[in-house]
């Protein structure tokens, strides 16, 4: 079964690739690599914040109130209309802690965009990872424990995939948290970060 991340990138392809792209200012190919950068940064935020049982249970019940998975059924609907960036701006304060501008000026940093675009980029992502934790909450019908474990797992599987990368995000994390963003736009970040947004990339395309 494909992970959340993957099955994001599979859906944010073709036209609503290209919706997200305007929305932005860059092209489709930049805005993928964002992308493929931009996810495994909101998964590692959200492991990161039900690592004690109140904020697995805190955001259980925020996917039990509003996030259903019913906007991935009309995932053009959503990307194509400013409510998606509204509703997203509130989602990022909670998942960042109010540290969402230092966030974005750090991932903006790493991927090449400015931070104007790299948090709308996150604001438009946010509600559709909370949509793809709301749909597999139905599926499986987990409690808090169970939610803990599907982004633990999450993570373990991108860390695995590329550790380098992934410590450069959690430092960025730090960073934004404690006030003062991470310098990310060295070479050697970004091209830990672009490497592992390849072989994301590539194992979409790879066939089952």
């Amino acid at each position: 079964m494909p992970s959340i991340v993957q099955s994001l990138l599979a859906q944010l392809s073709g036209p609503a690739l290209e919706r997200i792209a305007k929305q932005i200012g860059v092209s489709p190919q930049t805005a993928q690599a964002a992308i493929a950068v931009a996810l495994p940064l909101l998964i590692q935020s959200l492991s990161n914040n039900v690592a004690n049982g109140q904020g697995a249970s805190s955001l259980l019940s925020a996917l039990d109130r509003n996030h259903d998975g019913s906007v991935l059924d009309d995932l053009m609907g959503f990307v194509s209309g400013g409510h998606a960036t509204a509703g997203g701006a509130d989602i990022l304060g909670h998942i960042f802690g109010g540290q969402q501008a230092n966030v974005a000026q750090g991932l903006g940093q790493s991927v090449g965009l400015d931070t104007a675009s790299s948090g709308k980029l996150l604001a438009i992502l946010a509600p559709l990872v909370m949509a793809q934790l709301g749909r597999k909450k139905q599926t499986a019908g987990f409690d808090a424990a169970g939610l803990a474990g599907v982004l633990f797992g999450e993570q373990k599987s991108l860390r695995d995939q590329a550790p380098s990368a992934m410590d450069m995000l959690s430092g960025l994390l730090a960073s934004a948290r404690s006030g003062t963003p991470a310098a990310s736009n060295n070479a050697a970040a970004g091209s830990d970060l672009a490497s592992m947004g390849a072989s994301l990339l590539g194992q979409l395309l790879k066939p089952r």
